[in-house]
């Protein structure tokens, strides 16, 4: 998949996100082109937010993109950091949860690969960043 992929949704604030499990998930797959930029998504995302709202229900925003480059690091322990700082346990949970087995496939000519995982780490600019590094 060129670019990122948009979930269900991680224009969420980290501490509204331990109720994704409770609720139902849709998932939402985009691509991002330089045709087709990231504030299309985004858009359409905040209509999804607006909408949930509207019939009284939530959404939950989980976003990833892995094309880019950009510094990071591993997230394994970063949830021991986080509980050091004094985050509730399910927080940490939750955030390990976000990160690890992520799955991803290529497309190419309308036909997609076998999946196979990504390694993922944690950017720094994520909102949880702020917390580890202050």
């Amino acid at each position: 998949m060129p670019g990122g992929r948009c979930l269900a949704q991680d224009a969420v604030l980290f501490g509204v996100a331990h109720r994704m499990y409770s609720e139902r998930m849709i998932v939402q797959r985009t691509r991002f082109t330089q045709r087709r930029p990231i504030v299309e998504p985004i858009f359409t995302m905040r209509q999804v937010i607006d909408k949930t709202k509207e019939f009284g229900k939530k959404a939950y925003i989980d976003f990833k993109e892995f094309k880019a480059a950009f510094d990071s690091m591993y997230y394994n322990p970063l949830s021991l950091i986080l509980l050091s700082v004094g985050q509730p346990d399910k927080y940490c949970k939750l955030f390990e949860k976000l990160y690890e087995e992520t799955e991803s496939c290529v497309q190419v000519n309308g036909k997609r690969t076998v999946t196979f995982d990504i390694k993922t780490v944690v950017r720094q600019g994520c909102a949880v960043t702020s917390e580890l590094f202050n």
